[in-house]
């Protein structure tokens, strides 16, 4: 039986500005932090037996949705997009600058993924915009990326986004095609057991590979099931709904180490 409250402290939802070129010094320099290492492997600094609850992980909202939508739609984004009888502008669907390879260099541990079940397959939206990658171009970098950083781990929170078009197989049934495709599977924790998500799993357990939270509650998938986050930013009240003390003794602990580190 599922018990534990996971409270990831700190998950840090980046929205990019519009507009970045991938021809920046992001794509083609090192990414380094103050003290001169490389953010593809900051993971490796954390110790093994930090369980995956403890550590600041930052990550993005709908992370895919970088603009390559708009690429491929229209020669720009700054135009309106008609969808179901509604006038959307195209900026507002984009909320990163930057591709998942690069995202993943610079650090980011945590994705926000949103599936739509079509046919037999993943199609990646934001809302009812198809954003031209599917699942396949996720995992697939991801997994290219830990093979080269195998100190790191990836959380994908994924959910079921839009109206789905089924094919003859369920949500689960497509997941469960994919975590199971030999180029990822070796890469998936507990892609044979999904007992293991029953507990917190420490950093060294989860090294090289993804760790899934099924953020929507699909039955027969993978993934944690329990994690306390902020997901909802209208009416924010930083103390109530920002673990205002936990975050405050979490930050000051890390300042600690930071000290430390640079004397």
């Amino acid at each position: 039986m599922w018990n534990p409250k996971l409270f990831f402290p700190l998950f840090l939802f980046i929205c990019g500005g519009v507009g970045a070129s991938e021809n920046s010094i992001f794509e083609h320099s090192p990414v380094l932090n103050d003290f001169g290492e490389g953010l593809n492997n900051w993971m490796s600094f954390v110790e093994d037996g930090q369980k995956i609850n403890k550590i600041s992980i930052p990550g993005t909202h709908d992370t895919m949705s970088n603009g390559k939508h708009c690429t491929v739609l229209v020669p720009n984004c700054h135009r309106d997009w008609v969808n179901d009888g509604k006038t959307i502008l195209l900026d507002y669907v984009q909320t990163q600058d930057l591709s998942l390879k690069t995202q993943l260099e610079m650090g980011i541990r945590y994705l926000d993924i949103r599936l739509r079940h079509y046919g037999d397959s993943f199609t990646i939206h934001h809302g009812p915009f198809y954003l031209f990658y599917n699942f396949d171009d996720v995992l697939g970098t991801v997994t290219s990326f830990l093979k080269k950083q195998p100190s790191e781990t990836i959380i994908i929170s994924y959910q079921e986004e839009h109206t789905a078009i089924p094919g003859g197989k369920s949500f689960a049934e497509v997941f469960n095609l994919y975590v199971n495709k030999p180029a990822y599977k070796r890469y998936i924790y507990g892609s044979t057991n999904q007992a293991v998500y029953n507990n917190v799993p420490t950093l060294k357990t989860v090294r090289g590979k993804i760790v899934f939270y099924n953020k929507g509650g699909k039955s027969g998938t993978l993934g944690l099931r329990s994690v306390q986050m902020k997901d909802n930013y209208d009416n924010i009240d930083v103390k109530t709904d920002w673990y205002y003390d936990e975050l405050e003794t979490h930050i000051t602990e890390a300042m600690k180490w930071l000290n430390k580190a640079s004397e």
